[in-house]
């Protein structure tokens, strides 16, 4: 789907559905959403002009409505492919609330350890998407051009955290 990048363009799938109930069994303590996307607003946080589908407004406040709706206590917000590796809507969707949110977000082969760092101190772990997917041994390997998670060692700085994703990024492990 290839368009003008500011052009505002009606969804192609279905939003989500707004009248959450409460769930008649309670969660458990610490229930997680372990894969959350949100969306916009369009006129805010523009879709690449190369993504596969235009989905609708997705905001931050709704999501926390329904998992505050469902006994939900902690959540994971996923960068969504139609940012790519513009990680701002998640940044920014992260510092919007005081709710316990974790992010994953999107890179590309030309971060920097500068913009790392500014990820993993906005409690973020990284995708990374390369071309050829080089990632050093002692983190999750990958098959080239599969998108592989990132796993960091509890207790690193961010800031040798974030220049160890540069070089991992630059290929020098």
């Amino acid at each position: 789907m290839t368009q003008d990048p500011g052009a505002i363009v009606a969804p192609t799938i279905p939003g989500p559905v707004p009248a959450t109930r409460k769930p008649r069994v309670r969660l458990p303590a610490g229930s997680c959403d372990c894969h959350a996307h949100v969306f916009g607003p369009r006129t805010r946080y523009r879709y690449d002009p190369k993504r596969r589908y235009t989905p609708p407004d997705a905001l931050v406040p709704d999501y926390l409505k329904m998992l505050r709706t469902l006994g939900v206590e902690r959540g994971v917000l996923v960068q969504p492919s139609v940012y790519l590796s513009d990680n701002t809507a998640l940044l920014d969707a992260l510092k919007e609330t005081d709710f316990p949110l974790r992010g994953v977000a999107v890179v590309d082969g030309s971060v920097t350890a500068g913009i790392a760092q500014s990820v993993i101190l906005g409690a973020i772990r990284l995708r990374p998407r390369f071309p050829q997917a080089v990632l050093c041994p002692r983190m999750s390997t990958a098959r080239a051009g599969i998108s592989t998670t990132l796993s960091f060692v509890c207790g690193a700085s961010a800031a040798s955290t974030a220049a160890r994703i540069a070089a991992t990024a630059s290929g020098v492990c």
